[in-house]
């Protein structure tokens, strides 16, 4: 009998481990992003184990990885922000991708074009557009500081900057779909609505809405999130995602 308790034991430890790392993977990416993409020389074929770094231009902070022998890099779960981007190999020209963005919950591709080593050592890219994220099915509509203060939306009724979803395509106002505040999303009860800030519940357990309501110039970033797919922090509720990031 204790020999079978014993081995129960272990069973459920192992489960709750893997449970929690799972679990922490997906929270991360709640106040954070990631970036992913290719280093390749200018012929366009892929150029493998380059290092690669991004460095947040705001703290300084540096993370550094290594391309795979198929030259794909990534960086998963970086704070929000603006990066500097670069890429080295041996015998070609360091590329640096300056002011590149991370976004709330978006995985965000760049691709790094390598050339030859001569006179020149570094090259220095800026202003480089953001690819479409093709990794996941996931839709995402992100609201930056500039947005927040200049969308005339923001400031009607005790809503303030959750006026913004309304500018995405897909949602309304609840008008009288049911019980909850917020938008209606993808033609969901506004109890479906999941808040969030700095990806930490912010939901009231009464009738659901923001629990803490964020004055409009303490956010720096405000998103509205699909997830396609099934997520373990959203048990008993929707798949919408509202969330904001503060200055």
């Amino acid at each position: 009998m204790n020999k079978r308790y014993r081995r129960l034991l272990t069973i459920f430890g192992v489960m709750v481990l893997v449970l929690g790392l799972v679990v922490s993977e997906v929270s991360a990416q709640m106040i954070s992003g990631d970036l992913v993409g290719t280093v390749l020389d200018k012929s366009g074929a892929v150029i493998p184990r380059a290092t690669v770094e991004a460095v947040n231009t705001e703290t300084g902070v540096k993370y550094s990885t290594q391309a795979s022998d198929s030259g794909e890099y990534r960086f998963n779960n970086l704070p929000v922000g603006t990066y500097n981007v670069s890429a080295s190999a041996p015998n070609l020209a360091t590329t640096v991708i300056n002011g590149f963005k991370v976004e709330l919950n978006k995985t965000v591709t760049l691709q790094i074009t390598l050339e030859l080593k001569g006179a020149v050592t570094t090259i220095e890219v800026s202003g480089v557009a953001q690819s479409l994220d093709t990794t996941t099915s996931n839709l995402a509509n992100t609201f930056e500081q500039k947005q927040l203060a200049d969308l005339p939306s923001t400031s009607l009724g005790a809503s303030g900057i959750l006026n913004l979803s309304l500018l995405s395509p897909g949602v309304a106002s609840s008008g009288g779909v049911g019980a909850g505040s917020g938008p209606s999303v993808g033609g969901q009860r506004p109890r479906n609505n999941n808040f969030t800030v700095e990806g930490i519940d912010n939901n009231s357990k009464g009738v659901t809405g923001p629990l803490v309501p964020i004055p409009n110039d303490a956010v720096a970033e405000f998103i509205l999130h699909e997830f396609a797919e099934f997520a373990l922090d959203f048990l008993g509720r929707g798949q919408w995602l509202i969330g904001a990031h503060p200055v």
